[in-house]
């Protein structure tokens, strides 16, 4: 009776984390989400008035860095934010309590 307790402590432990990590993706969903919509927004702005921002910058040269800075900064993010959405599945895992393919085999 007791070990059957232990196990259904167990199960239902695996559960509650197999929830949590269900909920952090839910959550880096959308946050990326979010940040690639206001890239949309931000970036035809920027390219509407770009020779507007290109003779601001002329003789500034630190307008000049700061703007190349947050532009190899909005690239590195969108990049993060793609490779957020993208799923990845690796063939070759480890068995775990919270991998979909591990629970698809122990419990079919």
């Amino acid at each position: 009776m007791q070990e059957q307790l232990r196990i259904d402590e167990k199960i239902e432990n695996y559960w509650r984390i197999l929830q949590t990590n269900l909920d952090w993706i839910k959550s880096s969903d959308q946050k990326a989400t979010i940040i690639l919509t206001i890239y949309g927004i931000i970036i035809p702005f920027v390219n509407s008035r770009s020779d507007e921002l290109m003779k601001s910058i002329q003789g500034h040269p630190v307008l000049l860095i700061f703007m190349s800075l947050s532009g190899l900064a909005s690239i590195v993010s969108l990049y993060s934010a793609f490779r957020c959405l993208t799923p990845r599945i690796f063939k070759n895992f480890r068995p775990s309590i919270i991998f979909f393919g591990s629970i698809i085999e122990q419990y079919p």
